[in-house]
């Protein structure tokens, strides 16, 4: 595990300030949003880093293959994630849920009997309150059904569904989301009969009722596959995926339709003949649709496809890194500063693979491009599954990347939204083998949760969740003297009035005075008070008490300011937060 070294800004925020002066959840939450913007005044000073708030590792009672593929920040402020959870017969459907903190609240396995494979692939919270999961159990002489599972957010099971394709062969769901209209839509693959796997979306009643089931059955009559599903703010669902064209193999293949189940359009793209695939699709605020994947042109390149909402090409992007090779977006997100960021992997030697997050303009520019190689061997192998645009206007990228001996070591990095890395984590199984992260959220509580698998010591793999504090953290490499190292601030976080104590650091000439500045500023850099004390070398603690009030008199607004104590040789800051009266 890598851990930038620094000072943690929020450390104001101890247990007694805790305990005192934050009353309720929301100031905590403005609280938290104070010390983000803090940031960006103090960048020149600054850096990022993460703590590890916790690791929870589940291992089944197989003692086997144990993963989380999908996970949730629930409106209820607890963790849930999904997978599967290998046992003595087969591969059960697995969902867990954990406190913010970490404590396991309870898990909930699916098998049912003679049921040798259920998995999650994705999980949700309803606004409804409830839990919805997606994927795929071996039926009863149904070979794979699509599934889905309702529960309550006790873990208590609401409902069961399943889907069996008219082929009676391979049906399986990759996505679910909750429509703005109330309902559930699952988007996946469905078995017809004399036309292979077709591509296909489900809409289900949060009762478990269908409402309808729509399948699209491509050029090629073969494998066609819905990856990926948005419902867009214009009311209308889009899904993403391929399907087979006639001489053209897979093909990129957007489709959408109204809430009640009928085909507004269908776009497809042909690279080069080849298995062309778009994994991940978001609609953007600015009312276009964003597909990504890859595509051969003519090897696989890092694809990223926008449409209008009614199907128009608007442009296609492509990056092709240093070896002319395979190259994928696995995901792709639309960030708050109206620009699209998207992680997979890129090629970087014949025998390994770097990770690669890329960033575009809404028109189709590319931003810049990040790549990540742990080792800087040839035959290092990294992959970034899963990313998110944070409230704090940072990127958080989850996936693998190799150590020393060639193990996947599961990996979260941070960048800022112009690419530049924050920091890079790693969690080291305790067992020799692979771990990974598949999926990341970041918490309405200011932290980070990613979901996957880490390698156990005997226990092969388990299902993963880790939780990182993404905080803000002050360098202790700035040139700061610590001349004022008795500065103090109380109470922090204030109402009306805070005290200001300072300790005047001893000067060389007894004979002279020392002019000492405390200014105080907003965190966009406004000076919005100044006091000055010009004293004798041995004066002893000073106080001055500020009222909250700018030059003017007025009462300043409740954020979070800056106090920064200088004389000739030394200066020192202090963070501190206003709040309401």
């Amino acid at each position: 595990m890598k851990i930038l070294k620094g000072v943690q800004l929020d450390s104001i925020l101890n247990k007694r300030v805790r305990n005192c002066y934050i009353k309720t959840k929301g100031d905590y939450m403005k609280i938290q949003k104070m010390l983000y913007a803090v940031a960006l005044f103090l960048s020149p000073f600054v850096l990022v880093a993460q703590v590890e708030n916790w690791v929870y590792r589940y291992n089944g009672p197989g003692d086997s293959e144990d993963c989380a593929e999908s996970i949730v920040y629930g409106a209820d402020g607890n963790i849930y994630a999904a997978g599967y959870s290998y046992d003595t017969e087969g591969y059960d459907l697995l969902v867990i849920s954990l406190t913010c903190s970490g404590t396991e609240r309870w898990v909930y396995q699916y098998s049912e009997p003679g049921d040798t494979i259920a998995i999650a692939y994705s999980i949700i919270y309803g606004s409804d309150g409830n839990i919805y999961v997606a994927g795929r159990s071996v039926g009863s002489g149904t070979n794979n059904d699509i599934i889905v599972i309702s529960l309550d957010n006790s873990g208590t099971e609401n409902w069961v569904y399943r889907y069996n394709g008219p082929g009676n062969d391979y049906d399986i769901a990759y996505s679910i989301i909750y429509g703005l209209d109330g309902n559930l839509y699952i988007t996946g693959s469905g078995t017809g009969i004399g036309t292979d796997n077709d591509f296909t979306v489900i809409s289900l009643t949060t009762s478990g009722t269908e409402n309808w089931i729509y399948t699209y059955n491509g050029p090629g009559n073969l494998s066609d596959c819905a990856y990926s599903l948005i419902y867009g703010l214009d009311g209308n669902l889009y899904a993403t995926g391929w399907s087979t064209g006639i001489g053209t193999e897979f093909d990129v293949t957007v489709i959408s339709l109204t809430a009640s189940g009928s085909e507004r359009w269908v776009y497809r793209y042909n690279g080069t003949n080849a298995r062309d695939r778009t994994l991940s699709i978001i609609y953007g605020d600015d009312g276009n649709i964003y597909t990504a994947g890859y595509i051969m042109c003519p090897v696989y390149d890092f694809a990223v496809i926008s449409l209008t909402s009614t199907g128009t090409e608007r442009w296609i992007y492509l990056y092709d890194g240093p070896i002319s090779s395979t190259d994928r977006c696995n995901s792709i997100v639309y960030g708050t500063d109206g620009n699209l960021y998207g992680c997979g992997h890129s090629i970087d030697s014949p025998t390994g693979f770097d990770g690669v997050v890329i960033s575009l303009t809404t028109s189709g520019s590319e931003r810049w491009v990040y790549r990540y190689d742990r080792q800087g061997q040839p035959m290092g192998f990294e992959e970034l599954w899963s990313l998110v645009y944070g409230p704090d206007s940072n990127v958080y990228v989850a996936g693998y990347s190799a150590d020393d001996n060639l193990f996947q070591d599961f990996t979260i990095i941070s960048l800022t939204p112009s690419g530049t890395e924050n920091w890079v984590y790693w969690f080291n199984r305790p067992g020799a083998g692979n771990d990974s992260a598949r999926d990341i959220v970041y918490g309405a509580d200011g932290c980070i949760y990613a979901a996957g698998f880490s390698t156990g010591d005997g226990t092969d793999l388990d299902f993963t969740i880790i939780s990182l504090n993404p905080g803000v953290y002050v360098s202790e490499k700035t040139n700061y003297a610590a001349g004022f190292s008795d500065l103090h601030c109380y109470p922090n976080p204030f109402s009306e009035k805070i005290v200001i104590e300072l300790q005047i650091p001893r000067i060389a000439d007894s004979r002279q005075k020392s002019v000492v500045n405390i200014k105080i500023y907003d965190v966009t850099g406004r000076l919005v008070k100044k006091f000055s004390r010009s004293t004798p070398y041995d004066l002893r603690p000073t106080q001055i008490v500020w009222d909250g009030k700018d030059h003017s008199g007025s009462i300043v607004s409740e954020g979070c300011y800056i106090i920064e104590v200088e004389d000739e040789n030394s200066t020192s800051i202090k963070k501190i937060i206003k709040l309401g009266r």
